[in-house]
C-alpha cells in the first residue's frame, strides 16, 4: 500500500460526511480573515476606512465627553450617562469583533493594545 499525501488523507478521512465541515471551516476562516484585514487595514476598501475613521471619531468624543464632564457648570448633567453607554457599547462590539477574527488567542490576550482597549472597556 503507497504512502497517502495529506490531501489524500483528509479525503479519505471525510467520506463519512465531514467534507461538509471541512468546507465551512474554510469558509468561516475566509470570513474571519475579512473581518480582521477591515478592522485592521482601513486601507482594504472603502468601508474599512469609513469604520476606521469612526472609530478615531469615537475615541475622541469618548475622550472630550469625560473632560467636559468634569467641567463644574456641566456635572449633573443627564447628558453625559447616555453618551457614555454608548461609546462602551461601540467600543465593546469593536473589541469582541476583534476577538471573534483573530487566529492567535495568546497573541491577542498579550498584545498591548488590547489590554489597554480591554481595561478602557
Amino acid at each position: 500500500m503507497a504512502l497517502s499525501t495529506p490531501q489524500e488523507t483528509n479525503v479519505l478521512l471525510d467520506r463519512d460526511g465531514d467534507e461538509e465541515e471541512d468546507e465551512e471551516d474554510e469558509q468561516m476562516d475566509e470570513f474571519r480573515q475579512r473581518v480582521l484585514m477591515f478592522i485592521d487595514e482601513p486601507s482594504s476598501s472603502f468601508a474599512a476606512l469609513i469604520c476606521h475613521n469612526f472609530m478615531i471619531v469615537m475615541i475622541l468624543s469618548a475622550t472630550a465627553s469625560t473632560i467636559i464632564e468634569t467641567v463644574p457648570s456641566c456635572k449633573g448633567s443627564e447628558l453625559f450617562f447616555p453618551l457614555e453607554m454608548f461609546f462602551t457599547a461601540v467600543f465593546t462590539i469593536e473589541f469582541l469583533t476583534r476577538a471573534y477574527a483573530i487566529n492567535n488567542v495568546r497573541k491577542f490576550v498579550t498584545n498591548g493594545y488590547n489590554i489597554v482597549d480591554f481595561l478602557a472597556i
